[in-house]
């Protein structure tokens, strides 16, 4: 079970460049809104998942990406504002 841990870990750390190049191009709402499709469709995959390959595929991967897709923008928008973004950091 440990190999689902290391790949999602890989997945969501290897993502951060190319979801930080799709969020400076075209900003945070496609990728959370794909983020958070890919993450739940994942999860769900998971649960009717019976052979190892299907849970490796759908937890470790399609959940680890769509996880990533949702985790950067979700940091980089409040740091991505200026002076404005860093006050509200400090303040949460």
């Amino acid at each position: 079970m440990s190999i689902f841990l290391t790949m999602l870990v890989f997945f969501m750390l290897f993502g951060g460049a190319f979801v930080g190049k799709i969020f400076d191009d075209y900003g945070p709402r496609s990728l959370l809104l794909g983020g958070t499709f890919l993450h739940v469709f994942g999860l769900m995959m998971t649960s009717i998942s019976k052979k190892y390959y299907q849970i490796l595929l759908s937890q470790a991967i399609c959940s680890a990406i769509g996880a990533s897709m949702v985790f950067y923008p979700a940091f980089t928008c409040v740091s991505s504002n200026g002076l404005l973004g860093l006050l509200a950091a400090l303040i949460f």
